[in-house]
């Protein structure tokens, strides 16, 4: 079918001419003769002999004549169950490497400050520690260092977040935009 620049429905009343007209299979007439045809043909050529067809003979009838759209559609609802059992299969893997890595990036740092933090007690004089004793200094400085380690979580969130707010900003505008085209045909047709 050509796509006309300007609708006939516009400037005058349409005509059954003017509506295109269903595919066969489509058509009630030529849906129920191929349908007609199936059954006649499980039921050995006489659709008059009512007791010759069993409901196992109609389903067939029925199934046999939009097999092609029955296979496509089994296709289609193979393909959206396996992607999204991939894409969850993903989405987990990958959240869960990404946490493990960064506590595992988390505790090396942890672990680095409180060596140099032990190491540098251990060259402090005794005048300089004040009256505390290496395990306290230690104590103190884990804390910071535990907290450091801690960072490691929110390292990612300098461009994640950013990037999130921006994709659900962009979406926002889309949806607004598609209401604005929409009321704006709305109102050219009016």
């Amino acid at each position: 079918m050509a796509i006309q620049k300007k609708p006939k429905g516009k400037n005058k009343t349409l005509d059954l001419e003017d509506v295109p007209q269903l595919d066969r299979r489509d058509n009630l007439f030529g849906a129920f003769q191929n349908f007609k045809n199936k059954l006649e043909a499980y039921c050995s050529g006489n659709t008059n002999d009512i007791n010759k067809v069993t409901t196992f003979k109609l389903v067939k009838s029925l199934a046999f004549t939009s097999w092609k759209e029955i296979l496509l559609t089994a296709i289609f609802a193979f393909v959206n169950t396996l992607a999204s059992y991939v894409a969850k299969l993903l989405e987990c893997i990958t959240k869960r490497q990404w946490f493990f890595r960064l506590q595992q990036v988390g505790i090396r740092i942890q672990a680095l400050l409180v060596t140099i933090i032990y190491n540098k007690t251990l060259t402090l004089s005794s005048q300089s520690k004040q009256g505390h004793t290496s395990g306290e200094i230690i104590n103190f400085m884990t804390v910071d260092a535990e907290r450091v380690g801690d960072f490691s979580y929110h390292l990612h969130d300098l461009w994640i977040n950013p990037r999130e707010v921006s994709r659900q900003v962009d979406g926002v505008k889309r949806q607004k935009n598609e209401g604005h085209i929409r009321d704006f045909k709305e109102h050219e047709d009016s």
